[in-house]
């Protein structure tokens, strides 16, 4: 039978109602709300002096390790699942800081590193606390598109890791305890948002005012039977086209890129400074590499997983084997840390360290000829990384501290690239358009009026109130 006496077959049958299957998912935000709350009332508290002394934390660090830590990181990748690009970036950021905190402290407690006492000065943490607030006032702009409560919630949190930065840098301990107040003020927000979201989700009305755009109650997408995550009810679409039951099945997420971009760029960002000599001296590794672990490496290495559920192929390879640069790079200087090996200085040559760069140097400019198709700022962003790594390289290989200076400069301009590329995506996927120019040129996938702020690339399949999972 030829095609054409097919199509005319189909388009003579009747038509029936196509199956769409669904697979919603419970807010994740508050969980992220609540573990994000807990871990910052506690340490809030302790930072502005209303409990404990010096050593304090080594009571209560497994709690904020773990129950923020491991309970932010279980809601930022369920976000990803409810297309919920804020909640994913913001919970996922503070997770890795969560967990490289606690990283720290077992460390302290078993006499591997020493943590300065409140009041003197401590440059590593205070370095991490400094990008954390620029993490935390990107994932606010974006949040502004939810609503007033999220916007206020993140930028609270963010004016106190700046405050709490500056604090650790200088050792101002009256700097420090406003920090901690300004913590507890956001916790005490985030704490409401996240009970008003749950209240509003289990009653299906509004009990408490949840401080977001808009008053509609949203009705969950339903099936006749009822399933884990789905209501009861029944929903079709009808179809004109084929006799067989056409089936859908829908699975949007949130684009993982964002969070892993921005792993890469605060780790990249704390080492390539220290590598530098803008602060910090011989032994801030020792108190700085568990976040880089946790941020760059163990958050990084999952934003890339997901992206392979995303179809995004560059960033699956790209951020998973970053990833497991920074968790083996972690893992080196922890046995440093513990006197099990020796770490040599920068001026001494490092050369089974130094060859690890070429592999790293390679698929990373194999990347940026990949991005070719994709935007400007994603190829400078690899296009910087692949050389620096080259730099690097040379660097480490002979000695030469010039050359691995060199290496560090491009590395920070392939930071602030890392950014950029993760704040533009993040912002259009929360506003649903163009925030921040993409810099698209005419052979690239997107058309050129990417480049205009305000304008619609997408319209993804959804329904017209939404749900988490499903995308409007």
């Amino acid at each position: 039978m030829s095609s054409s006496a097919l199509r005319e077959r189909f388009a003579s049958a009747a038509a029936p109602p196509a199956r769409i299957d669904l697979q919603p998912v419970a807010d994740p935000t508050v969980l992220g709300s609540f573990a994000l709350a807990s871990g910052l009332i506690v340490f809030g508290l302790w930072f502005a002096g209303a409990f404990g002394a010096a050593g304090a934390p080594k009571t209560f660090f497994p709690f904020v390790l773990l129950f923020s830590g491991v309970g932010q990181l279980s809601a930022a990748l369920w976000a990803y699942r409810a297309r919920d690009a804020v909640a994913a970036s913001l919970h996922g950021s503070w997770a890795a800081f969560w967990l490289g905190w606690g990283v720290l402290w077992i460390l302290a407690v078993a006499g591997t590193v020493a943590v300065p006492p409140p009041g003197d000065a401590f440059p590593s943490l205070g370095m991490w606390l400094m990008y954390m607030a620029v993490i935390t006032w990107t994932t606010a702009a974006a949040a502004l598109a939810q609503g007033i409560g999220p916007f206020f919630a993140q930028g609270i949190l963010g004016a106190g890791a700046l405050i709490a930065a500056i604090a650790l840098d200088s050792g101002t301990l009256y700097l420090r305890h406003a920090a901690g107040w300004v913590f507890v003020a956001a916790a005490a927000v985030l704490f409401y948002s996240g009970a008003a979201t749950m209240l509003d989700n289990a009653a299906g009305k509004h009990l408490l005012p949840v401080l977001r755009w808009g008053e509609a109650q949203p009705e969950p997408i339903q099936v006749e039977s009822g399933d884990p995550g789905v209501k009861g009810g029944s929903v079709a679409m009808a179809t004109t086209t084929y006799a067989p039951e056409p089936r859908i099945r829908l699975q949007p997420i949130a684009p993982p890129a964002s969070l892993g971009l921005w792993g890469f760029f605060a780790s990249t960002m704390v080492v390539s400074t220290w590598i530098l000599h803008w602060w910090g001296d011989t032994r801030s590794p020792t108190t700085f590499f568990e976040i880089c672990a946790t941020f760059g490496g163990l958050v990084q290495f999952a934003a890339g997983l997901w992206s392979f559920r995303a179809r995004d192929y560059v960033a699956s390879a790209l951020l998973t084997m970053w990833g497991t640069y920074w968790m083996a790079w972690g893992v080196l200087q922890a046995l440093g840390a513990a006197k099990v090996l020796t770490i040599p200085p920068l001026d001494q040559p490092q050369q089974a360290f130094a060859v690890w760069f070429i592999p790293l140097g390679l698929f990373t400019c194999w990347g940026a000829l990949a991005a070719l198709r994709e935007n400007v700022p994603l190829v400078l962003l690899l296009g910087c990384v692949g050389s620096g790594c080259g730099f690097v390289c040379a660097g480490f290989w002979t000695g030469n501290v010039s050359l691995t200076d060199v290496g560090a400069w491009l590395f920070i301009f392939g930071a602030g690239w890392a950014w950029y590329v993760g704040a533009m995506i993040m912002l259009e996927s929360a506003w649903g358009r163009v925030v921040l120019p993409l810099g698209v040129l005419p052979w690239m996938k997107l058309p050129l009026a990417a480049n205009r702020p305000g304008t619609v690339l997408s319209h993804p399949v959804g329904y017209e109130l939404g749900q988490p999972g499903v995308r409007r």
